[in-house]
């Protein structure tokens, strides 16, 4: 006796849930729409960001690389003048 309650209460609940489903997908789509610009631009950064992180490392291994050179041929100097 109960089950056509339950069946319009479960109804009732039902179109509650798709209506606050459709809300929520059309609150979705105006935030992307809104941020869409600065996702672009975020990513981009990040890319340029990647680009220069790169180029740093190449430069700080050249630095150590010659830095390693200046102190050897520092020693090598040394050597020699007290040879002199």
């Amino acid at each position: 006796a109960s089950f056509p309650e339950t069946k319009t209460a479960l109804e009732k609940v039902a179109f509650g849930v798709e209506d606050s489903v459709e809300k929520l997908a059309t609150r979705e789509k105006y935030i992307n729409h809104q941020f869409e610009n600065l996702t672009s631009e975020y990513r981009a950064a990040r890319e340029q960001l990647a680009t220069v992180q790169e180029k740093y490392n190449i430069n700080a291994e050249k630095l150590a690389e010659k830095t390693n050179e200046l102190a050897r041929i520092s020693e090598q100097l040394e050597a020699v003048k007290t040879t002199m």
